[in-house]
């Protein structure tokens, strides 16, 4: 099977003009479905977020994800599926924990949390519900570790 890449164009050096301008969230969206990882992309870099959108994990396997601020991962997918993937994350983190939003089309959140998920989002995604989670987890006001096992507002956006 061939792997289709989504050609996405990095974001310029920020200019010494842009010095107070707060730095753009980074989120990498890994999504199989070529179709709604175009959606995604879109919606979030319509709302202002540096987006690198995959449409295979071989990319984070390989080391070649950038630094981003937050991960959305859809659960299945061919060669490895978003539980490794998320797995392989948290075990490789370095001590640096980032938010992973699950998304999938089928009920398996248990599975996910125990995977280091932070939120688990059903599909059909609700665009609104995606975004309020995306700002959550990168609200710089935020605390900078994030315990799963304890997010009041989190467990809600997400719940």
């Amino acid at each position: 099977m061939r792997e289709r890449k989504l050609s996405v164009t990095p974001s310029p050096e920020p200019s010494p003009a842009d010095a107070g301008t707060p730095r753009k969230k980074k989120i990498l969206i890994v999504e199989d479905d070529q179709d709604m990882l175009s959606i995604l992309c879109k919606v979030l870099q319509d709302k202002g977020y540096e987006v690198l959108g995959l449409p295979s994990a071989m990319a984070i396997v390989d080391g070649l994800h950038g630094n981003p601020d937050l991960f959305i991962l859809d659960k299945n997918m061919d060669v490895i599926d978003g539980i490794a993937v998320s797995k392989y994350l948290r075990l490789k983190s370095g001590g640096r924990r980032v938010p992973i939003v699950m998304i999938s089309g089928s009920d398996s959140e248990a599975c996910a949390k125990a995977a280091g998920v932070d939120c688990y989002l059903e599909k059909p995604i609700d665009v609104s519900r995606l975004l309020a989670v995306i700002e959550h987890f990168t609200d710089d006001t935020q605390s900078i570790a994030i315990d799963r096992n304890n997010l009041s507002d989190g467990a809600r956006l997400c719940g």
